[in-house]
């Protein structure tokens, strides 16, 4: 029985159906995400480096972050729909492995709204409004290092967590 049996009533093709939906939700959020999160730490952020960063950072910055945030969202929600629908009691290896990558997803998440996305606002608004005085300079640099800390440290997390999501079912037959 389903632990939201209480919100759905008992049949089982609106479980299935909900199980389907956050199933597909999670998958195209996550892809979204962890896409995100991958090209900006391998391509996008070694190029703002290179080219001194400017305003086109800042423009790309300010349509990445809602949309890795949103994905972010929506990735978590709909796992905790899975994993408490259908794994809260799985004391297997792989109930571990997909516990531990669901814990560095929500690791990656709480790392990118409380480090990342506030340094990347405040960059992003830096940078748009010029050059300006070194004081400026140096803050947009510190907040570049930090927006750059986040996205490798959420990729970091998000390529565990992609790993443990794709192999969690196989490392049964390991243990």
């Amino acid at each position: 029985m389903c632990i939201f049996d209480v919100w759905i009533g008992s049949a089982d093709v609106y479980d299935i159906a909900f199980i389907v939906l956050a199933r597909a939700i999670h998958v195209i959020a996550g892809v979204t995400w962890a896409g995100a999160m991958f090209l900006l730490a391998m391509a996008i952020l070694p190029a703002a480096r290179a080219a001194g960063g400017g305003p086109w950072f800042g423009a790309l910055m300010r349509r990445v972050g809602p949309a890795s945030g949103i994905s972010a969202l929506l990735t978590v929600l709909s796992g905790i729909y899975l994993f408490f629908g259908l794994h809260a009691h799985d004391a297997t290896l792989g109930g571990w492995v997909l516990r531990a990558g669901a814990i560095a997803a929500l690791l990656a998440m709480v790392l990118g709204f409380v480090l990342g996305r506030p340094a990347g606002l405040e960059l992003a608004r830096l940078q748009q409004s010029g050059e300006g005085t070194p004081e400026q300079r140096a803050r947009i640099a510190l907040l570049g290092r930090r927006v750059a800390l986040s996205v490798r440290a959420t990729a970091g997390l998000m390529l565990v967590s992609v790993l443990a999501m794709g192999v969690f079912r196989y490392v049964v037959a390991l243990g």
